[in-house]
């Protein structure tokens, strides 16, 4: 997970990250993705944004009012929406146009891929308000929801239209509403980004989905 406040440094190699998971997943060179991919300009502006958000002093105050004029055109043009405030790790993948929505206090991990019309926001009242924290490797289907102050595993894979408002453990795949596990197969099939092969906290998970597999079909 990335810390807060964020580096440029690591701002920088997190977008570098971002742009690679979109080459090799959408199979184009990144400058036609900028014009074919609006998840792209949106993972650019979200990390500039954010390094801008978390920095001190006068200059990053007042670099936040042009950002946050850019980003209504972003969220027009894109569809998309990312609170600055996100924690979220290096490999976002947002598939398609319109609808995502990532509240500002929200973390997910690495290598995370989001359908068109996800929503991962605040929900709960009182002591059980909050926003959910996502893990690794994870795959969001169009349409799915995952809020209030919920955890996601490593290796999940979220169903199109399910409703997460449960802790979802490490390789479930869940569907439906509300969110059930309906295996542990994971999200294996679903995430693709440079390295995975000699990811070793992939292999692992890997490893452990296949002795879960009898606990559902894949």
């Amino acid at each position: 997970m990335p810390a807060d406040p964020h580096p440029w440094s690591r701002a920088w190699a997190d977008l570098r990250a971002d742009l690679d998971r979109y080459r090799v997943t959408d199979r184009r060179p990144t400058a036609a993705n900028l014009y074919l991919s609006p998840g792209t300009v949106a993972s650019v502006h979200f990390r500039v944004a954010h390094w801008v958000w978390n920095g001190r002093g006068p200059l990053y105050l007042a670099a936040r009012i042009p950002l946050l004029i850019l980003q209504r055109f972003v969220e027009m043009w894109s569809g998309i929406s990312i609170g600055p405030r996100a924690l979220i790790g290096p490999g976002l993948h947002i598939d398609h146009f319109s609808g995502v929505i990532v509240s500002g206090d929200a973390v997910l991990g690495s290598n995370v891929s989001l359908s068109q019309g996800v929503t991962i926001g605040v929900a709960g009242r009182g002591e059980r308000r909050g926003t959910p924290v996502i893990g690794d490797r994870v795959f969001v289907g169009a349409g799915a929801t995952v809020c209030g102050p919920v955890k996601v595993g490593n290796d999940v894979a979220i169903g199109t239209n399910a409703a997460v408002t449960q802790h979802v453990a490490d390789r479930a795949v869940v569907a439906g509403v509300p969110a059930r596990v309906i295996s542990f197969a994971g999200s294996f099939d679903f995430i693709a980004y440079r390295g995975m092969e000699i990811d070793v906290a992939r292999a692992e998970s890997l490893a452990l989905a296949e002795t879960e597999m009898p606990a559902g079909p894949r």
